[in-house]
């Protein structure tokens, strides 16, 4: 929460106002200004985008994937920020990088579902449940499934990413959630 705060302030206010700085003190030269804004904002930019791109690289658990959503939505939410502020010569690999960690943020979404077929699989009925009960596995995935869709359509946006990139879609979100109940 920390994170998508200083991530939404740094680009919303910051960024913009050095950018306007950089373009008062070098009226005349746009070159030296976009280059000055890149010195001045590259450090932070860059260390905004290491943590998002943790968050995509580091574990798969499905507990997890909330705090991942919310990375994802900020920096879908930023990304127009990024392509307005980064767009000169000098910021595009910076704004480029942007977009590739959004993406990574994706697909570690969907690598959470993937871990949560995982799971079910891991954790098969051996026995009954006492008094007819719900299997704990069962009760727990439903229950994250409900959680889930309160997020159903930025999942939707996840889940379509790849069809919109040129390469075949893994499947869309209702196909999956289909098929973790299935293996219910």
């Amino acid at each position: 929460e920390r994170w998508c705060n200083s991530a939404v302030f740094s680009l919303r206010i910051l960024f913009p106002s050095e950018r306007r700085l950089c373009d008062r003190v070098f009226y005349g030269f746009p070159s030296t200004a976009d280059f000055s804004f890149m010195e001045v904002c590259r450090g932070s930019a860059t260390q905004l985008l290491n943590f998002a791109d943790a968050v995509a690289i580091s574990s798969r658990s499905p507990e997890r994937l909330f705090k991942v959503l919310d990375v994802y939505e900020t920096l879908r939410d930023l990304m127009p920020e990024f392509e307005l502020l980064f767009s000169d010569q000098y910021c595009v690999l910076l704004r480029n990088e942007a977009m590739a960690i959004w993406r990574r943020v994706g697909d570690a979404i969907r690598g959470i579902f993937m871990e949560l077929e995982n799971l079910i699989r891991r954790d098969p009925a051996k026995s009954a449940v006492p008094g007819g009960g719900l299997h704990p596995i069962t009760r727990y995935v439903m229950n994250y499934l409900r959680a889930a869709c309160k997020s159903q359509q930025t999942l939707e946006q996840v889940f379509e990413e790849d069809r919109e990139r040129g390469m075949p879609a893994t499947s869309s979100l209702s196909v999956q959630m289909a098929w973790i109940m299935e293996l219910l």
